[in-house]
């Protein structure tokens, strides 16, 4: 996802009409918030007068609407609410880690084995058998991705390894997920407000806070080193996935493109919007049409409305 709420608009169709055309295209959206959308199994969080359950591809409903809430499956378990509680249920609807932490605004998805959970203020992470694994100890948290996790101490973002160890200090306002061995950070700069829910009012990326500060952005490896310096490059915002496919969508003047990782420009500054790549294609947005391009910046097929 990027820093402003344009991303958020793939709707299901959008999705489907991907799904097709790469066949394998993944649709994770949150980056740490994995979805099962690829297996052949997904459920999906289905809502009526409140009370949230599962249903199928084909919309049969196979997990009751029982629920306060609830997020999507991630690694076989799904949060859901309970009485303002969260705990995590499988795919029988049976919970599997009972409701003794808060439910609240924040990433409650299982990645790599842990997930984040939240009480009286804090955060930690616990393993799929509802064992704490790190202390509830940390402001703010971010899912586990290539061994590493995001973490807010004192108001500053590092990173911990799977052991909880501190890895990277903090020292920056914002901090994004490791892929393809790089991480999106921050310094601060203003304070801007954003709203990252879908068109279906469905929340799709947990935000640090109801409030972020962004500046200087930087791709970090994982030893905390700058690699690639996006102020050299003039860029404004950048996509919260960071490097996939070995590019990153980044936003240059008022346009989006891609550069590589060693910073250089591939695909020009020239579409209104821009998703991640995967599997070889990015969706883009040129003018008011959508489409999608291969790695050269070459469209398959015309884009359409």
């Amino acid at each position: 996802m990027r820093f402003n709420i344009e991303l958020t608009k793939l709707i299901p169709l959008t999705l489907l009409f991907m799904f097709f055309i790469c066949l394998t295209v993944l649709t994770t959206i949150s980056y740490g918030q994995q979805t099962e959308t690829n297996n052949i199994d997904s459920l999906f969080v289905s809502e009526d007068n409140g009370k949230y359950g599962f249903i199928d591809k084909t919309g049969n409903l196979v997990i009751e609407r029982v629920f306060d809430n609830a997020r999507s499956f991630s690694e076989g378990l799904a949060a859901v609410e309970i009485e303002g509680n969260l705990g995590f249920i499988d795919r029988s609807g049976k919970l599997a880690i009972q409701t003794q932490y808060d439910w609240g605004y924040h990433e409650a998805d299982f990645s790599e084995g842990m997930a984040i959970v939240w009480k009286d203020k804090k955060y930690g992470f616990i393993n799929k058998t509802g064992e704490v694994v790190i202390e509830l100890v940390f402001d703010n948290a971010r899912a586990f991705s290539e061994g590493l996790a995001a973490v807010k101490i004192e108001k500053k973002f590092g990173y911990v390894d799977t052991t909880g160890k501190t890895i990277i200090g903090p020292r920056w306002s914002y901090a994004g997920y490791f892929s393809e061995d790089f991480a999106l950070v921050a310094t601060p700069s203003i304070q801007t407000s954003y709203n990252l829910s879908n068109k279906l009012d469905v929340l799709i990326i947990p935000p640090f806070d109801p409030k972020y500060v962004m500046g200087k952005m930087f791709f970090i490896d994982k030893a905390g080193k700058t690699v690639i310096n996006l102020q050299d490059l003039k860029v404004k915002e950048a996509l919260m996935q960071g490097f996939t496919d070995g590019l990153a969508g980044v936003k240059i003047e008022n346009k989006w493109g891609f550069i590589d990782k060693t910073g250089k420009v591939v695909i020009e500054p020239e579409y209104e919007s821009v998703w991640p790549f995967f599997d070889g294609l990015a969706k883009v947005q040129i003018e008011e049409k959508y489409g999608y391009i291969d790695k050269t910046g070459k469209f398959i097929s015309e884009p359409t409305r």
